[in-house]
């Protein structure tokens, strides 16, 4: 294991800039994570953004026993959905080794402004939800319209849903589906909250902005985006919500049950069941957990933390038994992945290797299927995390990496982005 003094001359040495992300570069004496165990790699040559390619010539850089693990993968975030938090957000994503992100419901129709930002080693590759589908008393109404007021801002129902594809109705989705079809995104977000009780929900006035779609519209998008090749995430609440997702076939689960309770449900309403949890595997469906996001809730009700928790060990545990496959994601303002690796881990339920596998090769692959992302093997991106001790060992490692390289660039040293002109 290195020494405090030789990670410190590490990055010190690593002197390659932006603009030599082509210069061929052989990395050695390094320990490279192959989804269970770090091994000693005597030599990578890293060339054109790619690992891989002729040693000849090439800059040597010893990473003298470091730990090499691909680029850390963010599956559910908000962070770098719109142009005034993106340029804030995106290098703290590097300086921390997240190269991948998801963001959920980037409908933000100035998006496109800041487009530039995403096309290069100035934030991390980004995947975006662009379609959102939800009710007009539906979230993230309720989310805009606070933000809207604490700016001092009074926005109409069409600025509040600019760029969301408000559906009350099967008729209201199939007149303005033709319309987002055609956007630019790499999934539909759609909205579940207490689904099977929407009729009641939206005459509640304290629900206004925090609702979901019917079942019947659930339904009804599923085969206008399977028709037309787009992937579906659902953000689900209760145990319910999990059942009519996984039935109707959407590809992803944006939340487990039970990061929260409502004040109207009680801790069985988000217990799923071994039945549930058997056919989001039969389907194949994906899961992200958003352990860390249930922090939100256990600070403003502490005294359910521990239901909270209980909740979390038993749908963890069905989905385990069951091989459901697992996303990590935080959905935490300002957080990251990190934060949800972090929370995993606190529930015991997974082994630190298993939490790296899941976050630097399951989830970027997930958000990238036609890419070699997510490996370290010849012709894989090279986009990689190093660090001075093993994350096996101690998953706090995770939160210094002394150096960060993106398509063959460095991006961050010692937890500070690189500056790129």
């Amino acid at each position: 294991m290195p020494s405090i003094v030789q990670a410190a001359s590490l990055a010190a040495l690593l002197c390659i800039s932006q603009s030599a992300s082509a210069e061929p570069v052989r990395y050695i004496n390094g320990h490279w994570f192959d989804g269970s165990a770090f091994t000693s790699r005597p030599e990578v040559v890293v060339s054109d953004g790619r690992i891989g390619g002729k040693a000849a010539g090439a800059r040597t850089v010893d990473l003298r026993g470091g730990y090499v693990l691909a680029g850390l993968a963010e599956a559910h975030n908000h962070n770098l959905q719109n142009c005034y938090l993106a340029p804030q957000m995106a290098q703290a994503y590097l300086a921390r080794g997240v190269l991948y992100s998801a963001q959920l419901f980037a409908t933000d129709p100035a998006l496109t402004q800041c487009e530039a930002l995403f096309k290069g080693s100035k934030a991390p590759a980004t995947a975006f939800a662009r379609v959102g589908v939800t009710s007009s008393t539906g979230h993230p109404i309720g989310i805009a319209r606070t933000g809207a007021k604490e700016a001092g801002m009074t926005l109409s129902f069409a600025e509040l849903t600019a760029g969301m594809l408000v559906a009350d109705t099967v008729a209201d989705l199939q007149r303005d589906w033709p319309r987002f079809k055609a956007t630019a995104t790499d999934f539909v977000k759609v909205v579940l909250i207490d689904a099977v009780n929407s009729a009641a929900n939206f005459k509640r006035a304290e629900l206004d902005g925090y609702n979901g779609v019917t079942p019947e519209v659930l339904a009804a998008l599923m085969p206008l985006a399977r028709r037309d090749g787009l992937r579906v995430v659902a953000h689900v609440d209760t145990a319910e919500d999990f059942r009519l997702a996984v039935e109707a076939g959407v590809d992803t689960i944006a939340h487990l049950p039970g990061y929260r309770i409502d004040k109207n449900k009680t801790a069985g309403d988000y217990r799923l069941t071994d039945e549930m949890a058997r056919a989001a595997a039969a389907q194949g469906t994906w899961v992200i957990p958003t352990m860390a996001a249930s922090s939100y809730y256990v600070a403003a009700k502490p005294a359910n933390a521990a239901a909270i928790g209980a909740l979390y060990a038993h749908n963890l545990d069905l989905l385990r038994k069951n091989k459901v496959r697992l996303l990590s994601g935080s959905d935490r303002f300002e957080g990251s992945v990190l934060d949800e690796i972090n929370a995993l881990s606190s529930s015991g339920r997974f082994r630190p290797a298993e939490l790296l596998a899941m976050a630097s090769m399951q989830t970027p692959r997930w958000m990238y299927p036609q890419r070699r992302v997510g490996c370290l093997e010849a012709g894989c991106e090279a986009s990689f995390n190093v660090y001075a001790g093993n994350p096996v060992n101690d998953l706090k490692h995770l939160a210094a990496p002394t150096l960060v390289v993106k398509d063959g660039a460095v991006v961050a040293r010692d937890g500070k982005a690189v500056r790129q002109d």
